[in-house]
């Protein structure tokens, strides 16, 4: 049965979505991260186990402070003069003097050496036949702008020799105190992972939210990591003193509203996708919810009734009664 007048949960709770994202205020995020913190702390827990809170932290404080301490204690392990240093010992080996790239981290950014760097550790650090290791040769080759008759490149191919099949390139190195690829390794062990906060937005509620509610929707993450040398955009942000941390968040959340309601409006959202949870229950219209119900049994249809939000309950009620009547 066609349910004709109604488009309720489509376009009107998406104009919601799209308020949301051009309204979306610094204390309505301020409100949302105030009593985070156990929140938080569990998000770093899961994040990374070996992480801890930093003690500059308190349980009562708001939470946007807590991710502020957490990027600027981990940030310190991780510095410029640090990066140059081990720079320096593995161009020795490739008789080079240390360029620019290798002595800032936005240097480095720019160049995309970090890219190449994650290639050559991601392949070094574990077991390779040789053919493996002629591609780390090649990898090599590229990030230390050498020529194939280099120094360092013919210290590579002895060791890849020389090692065992299953232990890896850096392990072997180590073992031999040979500090070939120091910079590799440094970039590898500078890289952490600390928090991947999601940002809930409920439609019942019209709201955001760091725990997931009813008919809750993830609309963004705010991730605090370092992926060799490349911080991402929270952690760069809350490193800059000259910024206003709450704002900028509310920049981020506010544009992350704008993609998904772009994503949803763009992309016309299916039965299908709802039940399997690629899009929210609350954009699926009347009429769509209707006839995907009437090709299903009232076993069937009880299942999915049970899986939606109870937002929706009283919706999808109204329109299952509809189209058992029209059944029967």
């Amino acid at each position: 049965m066609i349910i004709n007048d109604s488009k309720k949960g489509s376009s009107n709770q998406l104009e919601l979505l799209r308020q949301k994202s051009i309204n979306l205020s610094t204390d309505e995020v301020n409100k949302i991260f105030n009593g985070s913190y156990e929140v938080i702390a569990e998000n770093l827990n899961n994040t990374n186990k070996n992480a801890i809170m930093p003690l500059t932290v308190d349980q009562t404080d708001n939470g946007i402070k807590i991710l502020q301490e957490l990027a600027k204690s981990y940030y310190g392990y991780f510095n410029d003069e640090d990066l140059k240093a081990s720079a320096e010992k593995s161009f020795l080996h490739f008789n080079k003097t240390v360029p620019d790239w290798a002595t800032s981290l936005k240097l480095l950014k720019k160049s995309k050496k970090d890219k190449l760097a994650k290639e050559i550790y991601e392949l070094s650090s574990r077991g390779t036949y040789y053919s493996n290791g002629t591609y780390i040769r090649r990898l090599c080759k590229d990030f230390f702008e050498v020529k194939e008759s280099n120094q360092g490149l013919i210290l590579i191919d002895r060791n890849l020799m020389e090692k065992n099949w299953s232990t890896s390139l850096i392990d072997h190195l180590n073992k031999k105190s040979i500090d070939l690829l120091e910079i590799i390794s440094f970039l590898a062990n500078g890289s952490f992972e600390l928090i991947q906060l999601p940002i809930y937005y409920s439609f019942s509620e019209d709201s955001l939210s760091l725990t997931k509610k009813d008919d809750g929707f993830i609309v963004t993450e705010l991730k605090l990591a370092r992926d060799f040398g490349s911080d991402t955009i929270l952690l760069k942000k809350l490193l800059d003193e000259n910024l206003n941390h709450l704002e900028e968040i509310t920049k981020m959340i506010s544009f992350a509203l704008q993609r998904k309601y772009l994503h949803l409006s763009k992309n016309k959202p299916s039965f299908k996708g709802v039940i399997e949870g690629k899009f929210p229950a609350a954009v699926l219209d009347d009429n769509s919810i209707s006839v995907s119900l009437e090709t299903l049994n009232l076993r069937e249809i009880n299942s999915i009734f049970q899986s939606i939000p109870k937002s929706e309950h009283e919706r999808w009620m109204r329109i299952i009664e509809s189209v058992v009547q029209s059944t029967n």
